[in-house]
C-alpha cells in the first residue's frame, strides 16, 4: 500500500502537476533575475543613475563619484579600524591622486564649466523664487504696500537706504 491510500504516486510531470512545476520554475527564475541583476550590473561598473548617459560628461561624472565614494569608505574602514595607517595613507593618496586628474580631465573638456553653471543657475532661480515669495507674503502679514526693500537673496524686508541685506549679506538693488 503507498502513501495515498492506494493510489499510484503521481508523476511530476502528468496533468496540472506539469502547469504548476512550470509555474513554479518561471517564478524562482523571475526572482532570480530580479535579485541577480542588479549585483551583475554592479560587477561589471554600471550604475541605475547612468544606464541611459552613454556619454563623455556621464563616464566621467560616474568615474568622478566612484573615486568620491571609494575615498569616504578608506575614511570610514581607517576610522573603524579595518585599515591601518600606514596603508590608508597610501590607498587615499593614491585615489586623490586620480580624482585630481579625472577633475583636470574635465576641467581641460569643459565639462566640468557646463555642470557648474547649471547648478549656479538652478540656484540663482530657486533663490528668486523665495525671494518673491517671502516679499509677498511678507508684504501680506505687515499690511505694507512699499517703503522697504527685500532682499533677493533671503526675501527677508531690509530697511531703506541699506546696500546690503542684514540678514544673509546678499547686495540689495537700489531702492527708489
Amino acid at each position: 500500500m503507498s502513501l495515498y491510500g492506494g493510489r499510484a504516486n503521481r508523476d511530476l510531470l502528468s496533468g496540472e502537476n506539469l502547469l504548476i512545476t512550470v509555474f513554479a520554475f518561471i517564478v524562482i527564475a523571475a526572482v532570480l533575475l530580479a535579485v541577480g541583476y542588479p549585483l551583475w550590473l554592479k560587477r561589471r561598473g554600471a550604475s541605475y543613475l547612468h544606464l541611459g548617459e552613454r556619454n563623455e560628461s556621464g563616464d566621467l561624472t560616474f568615474r568622478k563619484e566612484s573615486l568620491y565614494a571609494t575615498i569616504k569608505e578608506l575614511d570610514f574602514d581607517f576610522k573603524t579600524g579595518k585599515l591601518s595607517a600606514e596603508d590608508y595613507e597610501e590607498l587615499r593618496k593614491k585615489y586623490r591622486e586620480k580624482a585630481m586628474a579625472l577633475l583636470h580631465e574635465m576641467e581641460k573638456s569643459g565639462l566640468s564649466g557646463e555642470i557648474d553653471d547649471r547648478i549656479e543657475e538652478e540656484i540663482r532661480a530657486r533663490r528668486r523664487q523665495v525671494a518673491e515669495k517671502s516679499q509677498v507674503e511678507g508684504a501680506e502679514a505687515r499690511g505694507d504696500t512699499g517703503g522697504g526693500v527685500y532682499c533677493p537673496g533671503c526675501g527677508e524686508g531690509c530697511p531703506p537706504g541699506h546696500s546690503f541685506c542684514p540678514y544673509c549679506g546678499a547686495e540689495l538693488p537700489a531702492s527708489d
